[in-house]
């Protein structure tokens, strides 16, 4: 089991049943639009997931493209 968690510009985190809680805080920005910024998160990590990421590099990832989204920059 395991559970992605995202609160705004507080710190995201990973939670598996068997491994280490994973934190990682977001960038500080300045927010443009807050609409899909949990759907950037979890189509983040799942592109890092489906290519095979580490699990801190795909939170890592989600967390910078929240961020880039919510600020109304283009995510790559």
């Amino acid at each position: 089991a395991r559970v992605l968690v995202t609160d705004g510009p507080h710190p995201a985190a990973e939670a598996v049943a068997n491994g280490p809680t994973l934190i990682h805080r977001p960038p500080a920005v300045t927010v443009a639009r807050v609409t899909g910024a949990g759907d950037c998160f979890l189509a983040a990590h799942l592109a890092a997931e489906l290519t095979h990421q580490p699990r801190d590099a795909a939170l890592r990832q989600a967390v910078e493209a929240s961020a880039a989204h919510v600020s109304g920059k283009d995510v790559p």
